[in-house]
Formats: structure tokens, C-alpha cells, sequence
């Protein structure tokens, strides 16, 4: 065969080769777009570190929707900035339903309060799916700190102003609004100690390093079964997790906090899928299995998972609601 000959027939093999592999992977493309849902991976983004609140919930949810979707849930921790920081990332993330992300009221309702230079609007740019869980906050002490309540904990206070240091994990988050609710009643004066995050504010506290402030009701729920923290009140009224810790009403102070955990995902997710996740979720929820592993954790299940429809107006309630107590006792972050 002539050279000219052999240089057209390796171009003419060369050019069906390429239309083949196109047509091949054309197809491949196409096949994806149009699979049914889900048919790769599901990231779980969780605002905080491993091993704190949300890590342990979302490790829970995690398990339980790979078993609903068929699909693995991976877990994938952004901690920082009081859970902002996760938060922002899964808002600006692709709407598709491969972006799920698990908050409290901390990243929803009281960042957007108390933090005036935070770039994400939740309620514009996260769709919620469904409520993972109640719980509250506590005021927890050492068990040497003398106070064994709210109401010993302010006389002390009373007779020591500005002497006595308690905890919260920053001040933007629930358990500082918290603290400003029995200031603002009581009219004490304590010094803010603020921490990078639950965990670390727990662990200090254990070793008496610092010995009252605040804990979610997750962190906190194995060292207080363990006697290695007491609970002085609890910011939500009484809790199935801890029935004998006296609420703040209880004690005098007019204020409830109940702190929920969503699984929202992107604004602009196709409806199909936030559906077909939400019945996902709900079937999840009302399993007795799923409701026994958060009360583990020190939280609760909802005893009935709202419709849908009913998701974002809760959100925008539990914002408004704190928004006018936050105005009336003039809480200013520090």
C-alpha cells in the first residue's frame, strides 16, 4: 500500500475510533442526567467538628438514609465562624439533592440575629426537609461549683459581681442569648468566657477548668449521666432527657429556648427530590430505632414531623420569637 493510502486509512479508522468514544460517552452523560434519583453519593455538610453535637446527630442520619436511598451519606465536617461557615458553604452549593446539610438553631435562627456581617440568608437560601430534632440548653456547673441551681446560682453572683466566669460557645450563639435573658432579669454581672465550640467548652469544664456555663443537651448528656457535670436549669422547659432539670420558669426567669436541628438543602432544589427526601426522612423519623439513638444523645425526636409545607414557617416563628426577646432585653452581641 502506497504511503498516500496508509496515511488515509489510519485518519478514516482514526475518525470512527473518536465518533464512537463521543457517542459512547454522550450517552454515559445523558444516561446520568436523566438517572433516577439518587444514583451517586449524598454529602451530609455538618457545621462543626468531629465528635461534637451535630457530628453525633449527623453520623445517626447519615446511617439511616443510606438504608432509605441507596446511596452512601458521607458526612462531611465544616466547622467555624458559629456553625456560619457550613451553613454558607451548603447555601451556595449546587441545587441537585446531593447537598444536604444538617443545622440548629444556632446557624438558622439566632446567626442571622446576632451577627450582622454574616453573608448567608437561611431562610432565602436553604429549603428545610425535615426536623431532626428538640432539645435544650443547660446551664451545667462542676459538681464542686457550690450553686445546685439557677436561683443559688444569681445569689451567688449577687454577692460576688463580675467575679464569677461562665461559658458559652460564642457570642452569637443561643447559650450566650441565654445568659442575657437571667442578666437582663436578674440584673448580675458574670464574666464571658467564649469557646470554639461545644465540645472544647465541655471538656474544660470537666476538668474544673472552668466550672459553669452552657451546654447543648447532646455534649452534655454523657458527663451529666456520668456525675461528672450537674445541671443547674434548662433554657427550654423540662426535658424527656433530663425530666428533673428545672426549666428556667421554673426558677423565675419568663424565657424558653427549644433548640431544633434541620436537614435542609439548597434553594432551588428540583421539589421531586426535596419530596422524595422529606417521605425519606419521615418514614426515618417515626422509627422507634432512630427516636431510641437520639435520646442516647440527650435529644429528642419530634413526636410528629410537620408537613412540609409547614417546615420554613416554624423557622421564620422560632426567628421572630426570639428577635422580639432579644429587642426587648437589648441583647447586643460582645
Amino acid at each position: 500500500m502506497k504511503p498516500h493510502f496508509q496515511t488515509t486509512a489510519a485518519l478514516i479508522a482514526f475518525l470512527v475510533v473518536t465518533a464512537t468514544m463521543a457517542s459512547v460517552t454522550g450517552a454515559s452523560a445523558s444516561d446520568a442526567e436523566t438517572a433516577p434519583y439518587p444514583h451517586k453519593p449524598i454529602r451530609l455538610i455538618v457545621p462543626q467538628p468531629p465528635g461534637g453535637t451535630g457530628d453525633s446527630l449527623g453520623r445517626v442520619v447519615a446511617k439511616h438514609l443510606f438504608a432509605a436511598m441507596g446511596q452512601p451519606v458521607i458526612v462531611e465536617n465544616r466547622p467555624g465562624a458559629s456553625s456560619s461557615i457550613g451553613v454558607e458553604l451548603a447555601a451556595r452549593s449546587a441545587p441537585d439533592g446531593y447537598t444536604l446539610l444538617l443545622a440548629s438553631s444556632t446557624g438558622l435562627i439566632v446567626n442571622p440575629l446576632m451577627m450582622p456581617s454574616l453573608r448567608v440568608d437561611p431562610i432565602k437560601e436553604l429549603d428545610p426537609v425535615g426536623i431532626i430534632s428538640e432539645g435544650t440548653i443547660l446551664l451545667v456547673a462542676h459538681p464542686d461549683f457550690p450553686a445546685n441551681d439557677l436561683r443559688e446560682l444569681v445569689t451567688m453572683a449577687k454577692k460576688a459581681p463580675g467575679e464569677i466566669s461562665y461559658a458559652t460557645w460564642g457570642p452569637a450563639s443561643p447559650a450566650y442569648v441565654c445568659m442575657q435573658m437571667i442578666a437582663s432579669a436578674t440584673g448580675i454581672q458574670m464574666i464571658h468566657v467564649a469557646y470554639k465550640g461545644g465540645t472544647p467548652l465541655v471538656t474544660d469544664m470537666i476538668g474544673g477548668h472552668i466550672k459553669v456555663g452552657f451546654a447543648d443537651s447532646v455534649s452534655a448528656y454523657g458527663p451529666i449521666q456520668a456525675g461528672k457535670l450537674k445541671v443547674l436549669a434548662s433554657c427550654a422547659g423540662r426535658s424527656d432527657a433530663f425530666p428533673d432539670a428545672p426549666s428556667f420558669k421554673d426558677q423565675g426567669i419568663d424565657f424558653e429556648f427549644s433548640w431544633r436541628n434541620f436537614l435542609l438543602v439548597p434553594a432551588g432544589t428540583p421539589a421531586p427530590i426535596v419530596k422524595r427526601l422529606n417521605e425519606a426522612f419521615t418514614r426515618i423519623q417515626a422509627t422507634a430505632e432512630f427516636a431510641k439513638q437520639l435520646k442516647e444523645l440527650g435529644s429528642s425526636a419530634v413526636a410528629i414531623q410537620p408537613p412540609l409545607d409547614e417546615l420554613k414557617p416554624i423557622i421564620r416563628r422560632d426567628m421572630h420569637t426570639l428577635k422580639s426577646i432579644v429587642g426587648q432585653a437589648d441583647i447586643k452581641p460582645e
